[in-house]
């Protein structure tokens, strides 16, 4: 199901009755009693072993369980409960499909000591690994040109998903496949793009923002689109208009991760594409500016929980750790409630807050977290 807020307010739809099996069985056995008595002029009296009893018991499980596969099969056709196979068929009907996983991406600069008088081919698919066996290749043909030292290419890992991002710069530097005259290579950044293939929830929204795309007239919600759409490991969006004509869209990475230089360059072009961009809009991409705030709290747990003491403390740890995650949204004001809120349903009794305080976050800003001091008060009488 999903966990969309634009499809929250979208009421459920129920295709069949709400019955359990028992009270299945007890609407079989009313309807046969009904039906021999009209028939008969007499009250039929079953047993518990009773055989047609217990015809009538296995036959209603049978009928309950068509009535699960009938609301199954209903509820797979709404957007707002697809998952798995059904969603992609949803999206199908939109031309949109399931995004697979990506390879992570890298600047690798091969170099020399000394220069040549001719050029130093670098051949594609020349690969280069980390000291842990994670492997990239270069995506084209490069070379280094005649007097010079060094040439950058640009790589990919050779295995899809996310375990290949975050190599520090520096880590990719053992040579696989050795290239004549070259001596050295290293990744100039931090690696960063992989990702695994789409989940539900990303899935259902592209697909709920996709007539937005049809359209390059350019509406917010259209640049949200076609950013998700571009780039898969795009997470969150927001749009804006500082004047007219002049498009600012800043954007988080999955998790929450801002941006990179070269992140910002690839979701510029995608999108400053002219099958893309409205040709009067001027845009801007960029990572939103955070802002900081610091947690710092004591709670207590009430006398009557003291057995539970410490699978609420561990339940604190991680409602704070999900407060985190959801206070990371663009434009998301920090909101000290919503803590209280996560805390208080962990267990706890009550919660003295210090930090967060409240705070406006604007459109092109995002909340960090800082310091965390999470302190446990003890018991205390309820």
């Amino acid at each position: 199901m999903s966990n969309i807020t634009e499809l929250n307010n979208i009421p459920d739809v129920v295709f069949t009755d709400s019955l359990s099996l028992a009270e299945t069985q007890e609407e079989m056995l009313a309807a046969y009693a009904a039906s021999y008595e009209s028939l008969t002029g007499k009250v039929p009296t079953l047993a518990d072993a009773d055989p047609v009893r217990l015809c009538l018991s296995a036959a209603s499980l049978m009928l309950y369980q068509l009535k699960l596969y009938i609301e199954r099969t209903g509820q797979q056709n709404l957007l707002k409960n697809a998952e798995d196979s059904s969603l992609d068929g949803l999206g199908a009907l939109k031309q949109i499909t399931r995004a697979p996983a990506g390879a992570a991406s890298a600047t690798l600069r091969f170099s020399m000591e000394s220069a040549r008088s001719e050029i130093t081919p670098v051949p594609s698919g020349t690969r280069v690994t980390t000291e842990d066996d994670i492997v990239f290749y270069t995506t084209a043909y490069a070379e280094i040109p005649a007097g010079s030292l060094s040439i950058d290419a640009a790589a990919a890992a050779d295995a899809a998903g996310t375990g290949s991002n975050g190599l520090a710069a520096g880590a990719l530097s053992i040579m696989v496949d050795p290239v004549p005259y070259i001596d050295a290579v290293t990744n100039l950044y931090e690696t960063s793009g992989g990702t695994d293939e789409e989940g539900d929830e990303s899935l259902t929204r592209r697909i709920y923002l996709a007539p937005e795309g049809y359209s390059v007239a350019g509406p917010e919600n259209a640049y949200i689109a076609k950013a998700l759409e571009l780039m898969p490991d795009t997470e969150d969006v927001r749009v804006t208009s500082p004047n007219p004509c002049y498009i600012t869209l800043v954007y988080t990475k999955t998790g929450g991760v801002l941006p990179g230089t070269e992140d910002i360059a690839a979701m510029t072009a995608a999108l400053n594409d002219k099958s893309q961009r409205p040709q009067g809009d001027r845009l801007t991409v960029q990572a939103p500016a955070e802002v900081t705030y610091n947690i710092s709290m004591t709670y207590y747990i009430a006398k009557s929980d003291e057995a539970k003491a410490g699978l609420i403390a561990s339940q604190v740890s991680a409602a704070v750790a999900d407060y985190v995650t959801w206070q990371r949204r663009i434009g998301r004001d920090v909101n000290p409630t919503e803590l209280i809120s996560k805390v208080r349903a962990a267990g706890v009794k009550r919660v003295e807050l210090t930090s967060p305080v409240y705070q406006a976050i604007g459109d092109l800003e995002i909340s960090k977290v800082g310091t965390q001091t999470i302190t446990n008060g003890g018991i205390e009488n309820d």
